[in-house]
């Protein structure tokens, strides 16, 4: 990886309008797939909204390629100094191996209820000839936004969970790599899972809170630019400065605290306190680098839900339609 750095950074990047347009394209072909006047508007409305993502996605994403080439040039460097750091701690790759088996586990039980939903409609729930353990009809939009609130909490607090621990573990190594007394990397970062799971955990929660805040706000500055750019009230720019650059900003705090209490073993906030007063003092708030970065495995991320969920979705409908018939 270190040597094929600038080459993997590059077809990684190129592979997201890449992946976007080939699951529009996909989901494109599976319009015409179930038949049936009853069924038919919504699902093609269900699959017009997966490819209308996939395409903001990829024309996004290539745009943004276009625009920001040194930037992608000075994120080589960045991830060399990251695969040097993980070829001195190499359990951090059975760490994350063994965190995203935990997370796989709650995303298919996530799934396995949120496909489920469906028979809330084709039970009859609410009117007194469906399963008396399904909700009320009306209370069907509820149960959804419950189940992926809180799917999207979880998934933060792994994300936050990770972050301290890989934290803790290259901080460890950095500051004391030379120490003749210093302990095997295993048991560092035994002691740092532990730690993240016990006295850290409140933060590794808050931060999670916060990250979940701050995504959840994103969404809505995406849909107030969508619909500014329909009524040409405002310029688009214009909602992005003052919505969207105080919600990342808000989103990059929330790291730094969550990297700083890690390594200083100090509160949440108390180390936002120590985490504002060091990036107003150096200014590195704002990267353009680490942004493209984050750009990058957030749009991949995205399309991957996208694509698992739409598959579960089709077996889904697949399976009530089977039942229907019988």
């Amino acid at each position: 990886m270190r040597y094929q750095t600038h080459r993997v950074v590059w077809l990684t990047t190129l592979g997201v309008p890449v992946v976007g347009t080939a699951t529009a394209v996909w989901a494109g072909t599976q319009i015409f797939r179930i038949p049936g006047a009853e069924e038919l508007i919504g699902y093609r409305v269900r699959n017009g909204v997966v490819i209308a993502i996939s395409l903001i996605l990829a024309i996004r994403f290539a745009w943004s390629i276009s625009q920001r080439r040194q930037d992608i040039e000075r994120s080589v460097d960045i991830i060399k100094l990251a695969c040097n750091v993980l070829l001195q701690n190499k359990e951090l790759y059975a760490f994350s191996i063994l965190l995203l088996a935990f997370y796989g586990v709650v995303a298919v039980v996530s799934a396995i209820f949120a496909s489920r939903l469906a028979l809330v409609h084709k039970t009859g729930a609410g009117d007194g000839s469906g399963f008396p353990w399904l909700p009320p009809l009306r209370h069907a939009w509820g149960l959804a936004v419950y189940l992926a609130a809180s799917f999207a909490w979880m998934s933060a607090v792994f994300v936050q969970l990770l972050r301290v621990v890989v934290s803790s573990v290259v901080c460890q190594w950095f500051f004391h790599r030379h120490d003749p007394g210093e302990p095997p990397a295993l048991r560092t970062l035994q002691a740092a899972a532990h730690s993240a799971i016990t006295h850290k955990f409140g933060v590794v929660v808050v931060s999670a809170t916060v990250l979940f805040a701050a995504k959840l706000l994103h969404l809505i500055e995406l849909g107030l630019r969508w619909a500014v750019s329909l009524l040409r009230i405002i310029p688009v720019s214009l909602v992005s400065l003052v919505v969207g650059r105080p919600i990342y900003l808000a989103e990059g705090w929330n790291s730094y605290t969550a990297v700083y209490a890690a390594f200083s073993g100090k509160g949440y906030f108390e180390s936002s306190r120590a985490v504002t007063e060091l990036l107003r003092k150096h200014h590195l708030l704002h990267s353009p680098v680490v942004s493209l970065i984050k750009s990058s495995m957030t749009c991949y991320a995205l399309l991957l839900s996208l694509v698992f969920g739409y598959a579960l979705g089709l077996q889904a409908v697949d399976t009530l339609s089977l039942h229907s018939a019988l």
